[in-house]
């Protein structure tokens, strides 16, 4: 973080089987609590739950309880369908989705969904990267990586050779995040 110039990362964990749900919630709330106000480094951990669960609404209900601020999931290592869930935020990870970029512009784009950076840098032509923003919205883009396949000083220097305007950089590094976190 200190050498990308980052000032907070998110932590998403994902629950690969139902059983994790304290131990994983526990390790986000200590995290959070331990990076906290500490200067030069923010972190903060987001919960998780797993589609199987046998009580995910009221595992929904501690994770406000332990004030996690929004949960992960993982589509392929969870085995489910985004569509059988409707949260009111919804980010998709890379990019709406890894490599089918094509579908995302004729079935995500416009939609009320975020799309993050994660682990698409080299990986998609910069011109249809640039597109989706025009025609997405340059307020609805979320600067990530997924380390440790990322690091945040690369995917940093892959945005600034776009040559995008100061204000749709500033919002896809962190203003909308600052925004949908209201951080």
């Amino acid at each position: 973080m200190k050498d990308a110039g980052v000032d907070c990362s998110i932590i998403l964990p994902v629950l690969t089987k139902p059983e994790q749900f304290k131990k994983v919630n526990e390790f986000a709330v200590k995290l959070n609590e331990k990076y906290d106000g500490i200067k030069n480094v923010k972190l903060i951990s987001f919960g998780g739950i797993h589609p199987d669960s046998s009580d995910y609404k009221y595992e929904l209900r501690e994770i406000v309880h332990m004030g996690l601020k929004g949960i992960k999931l993982h589509p392929d290592y969870q085995d489910t369908m985004l569509d059988e869930v409707a949260p009111e935020k919804l980010v998709l990870a890379h990019f709406g989705g890894y490599k089918c970029w094509n579908d995302v512009e004729e079935y995500l784009v416009g939609q009320k969904v975020y799309f993050d950076t994660a682990f698409i840098y080299n990986m998609i032509a910069k011109e249809q990267f640039l597109r989706i923003i025009k025609n997405h919205g340059d307020g609805k883009v979320l600067f990530a990586t997924d380390s440790p396949w990322s690091g945040q000083k690369e995917a940093i220097k892959w945005l600034d050779n776009l040559q995008l305007s100061s204000e749709t950089l500033s919002k896809i590094l962190y203003k909308n995040a600052l925004e949908l976190l209201k951080i």
